[in-house]
């Protein structure tokens, strides 16, 4: 029960901020180093000056291989244009890690992380099974080496980088940082009486319980592909509110890489009951 209680403090906290799912975040982030700008020499690091601000043309969203170019919140800047996001857009990339995270100490307990690891070696697995023989293997890396900072954002990776995260925003540092920056399709809003999963591009309420009806053989899972456009990097993520939904989601990702269409999918939503995942939503 350590995840329902680290919830619980995380809903105790949103109480006190900012966490209210009717804002219209999309599905794109941007450097914090973006600043005014009259003209192209106002700006470093080979960014652009696009209608008064900087713009790295390279990675981001709002000009994405030029200025004016905006991308939706169902694509991605592939580094010239704007592509459809999808699980299987990211199978071009030419380096694939699998992120393994340490213990976290949350709330007064330390969790052992060798479940949500194995997740992830699962997930790593099958996403190399969608992607063909030809695909990069994973390789194991520390969640630790991939963030600037100790255990927070932002991403150290980059362009022709994917990471193959399992486990959702209170376990797994990289999917707190991406979904504090709005780039999750799937988000997580956790209130005092309740948490809801949304969709961000439609700001639709898919799920929404109590953290008290949560438990192995009653959980919700989500699987997601996500672009960072401050660095370029794409993630590939499955979580459960529990430890066995996110296996369950590992497991339900795998099952579904042999059926037609899937690897188009971007986002899901599922209901996990013993084990067994049935897809609410999906886009």
């Amino acid at each position: 029960m350590a995840r329902i209680w680290a919830l619980l403090v995380l809903g105790a906290v949103a109480a006190c901020g900012n966490n209210n799912p009717t804002n219209n975040n999309q599905n794109t982030n941007e450097s914090g180093t973006q600043k005014p700008c009259d003209k192209d020499k106002d700006c470093s690091g080979g960014a652009v000056c696009c209608d008064g601000v900087c713009q790295d043309i390279g990675l981001s969203n709002d000009a994405c291989g030029a200025c004016g170019v905006q991308c939706s919140a169902e694509q991605y800047c592939t580094g010239t244009a704007c592509a459809p996001l999808s699980f299987s857009a990211f199978c071009n990339e030419t380096n694939v890690k699998v992120i393994h995270r340490g213990a976290k100490s949350i709330s007064g307990g330390t969790d052992d992380p060798t479940s949500d690891n194995n997740a992830a070696d699962s997930l790593a697995a099958s996403f190399h099974s969608l992607c063909g023989a030809g695909s990069p293997t994973a390789t194991v890396t520390a969640e630790k080496d991939v963030l600037a900072g100790n255990d927070v954002g932002p991403l150290t990776t980059g362009r022709n980088t994917v990471l193959v995260v399992s486990g959702g925003r209170v376990y797994s540092s990289i999917l707190d940082y991406l979904d504090s920056q709005d780039v999750t399709p799937v988000e997580l809003v956790v209130q005092p009486q309740y948490f809801q999963l949304v969709s961000r591009s439609e700001r639709k309420v898919i799920v929404q319980d109590t953290l008290e009806n949560i438990s192995d053989a009653n959980d919700y899972v989500v699987g997601q592909a996500i672009y960072d456009a401050t660095s370029g990097t794409e993630i590939v993520n499955v979580y459960g509110i529990m430890i066995s939904g996110t296996t369950a989601g590992a497991e339900y990702f795998a099952s579904q890489v042999a059926q037609a269409g899937f690897g188009s999918t971007f986002w899901f939503v599922g209901h996990v009951q013993n084990g067994v995942v049935t897809r609410l939503d999906g886009q």
